[in-house]
């Protein structure tokens, strides 16, 4: 490794605002890049946010050091396309024939949890108070009850959506 860029960056859509290195010249070797997320809360790229613009040769390696997360998108630092193919940026989608979205693994868990909390405190009557005693009036003897009722009512609905 040829040494390490720090860039801190609003972690959003193309045209977030980030720290940019213009390079007025050639690269060669390969660099670790380290993001700092200084507020952006995630959003979709197209192009994705320019972080390294060469204007000369780009035979440079940038490596991106440790996982970009934001909201609920994870970015990947890629070499720019076509004209743009000497630039490196920062992206929230997967280049693989087409424009998917990379979204964190902990998605699901978020799902998960809303749904666990949905019955979090769908307890028992026992639960509640403990045993439920009582004297019974005309015959003085200590009895336990026989019924509880109590009556609740939900809704979950799980299901996938893919947004292109």
């Amino acid at each position: 490794m040829a040494g390490t860029l720090t860039f801190d960056t609003v972690l959003g859509d193309d045209s977030s605002v980030t720290d940019k290195l213009i390079v007025n010249g050639n690269t060669s070797g390969t660099s670790s890049v380290l993001f700092n997320n200084i507020g952006g809360s995630g959003a979709q790229t197209l192009n994705g946010i320019e972080i390294i613009s060469v204007n000369g040769q780009s035979d440079g390696v940038f490596i991106q050091d440790g996982r970009i997360a934001a909201g609920a998108y994870d970015y990947s630092l890629v070499r720019g396309k076509g004209s743009n193919a000497s630039n490196w940026y920062l992206n929230s989608w997967q280049d693989q024939g087409n424009t998917t979205q990379v979204l964190r693994p902990e998605s699901g868990a978020y799902a998960a949890n809303l749904a666990a909390a949905n019955n979090l405190f769908t307890t028992r009557l026992h639960d509640l108070i403990g045993e439920t005693q009582y004297t019974d009036a005309l015959t003085g003897e200590k009895k336990v009850t026989s019924m509880w009722l109590r009556n609740e009512g939900a809704i979950t609905v799980h299901g996938t959506a893919v947004v292109n």
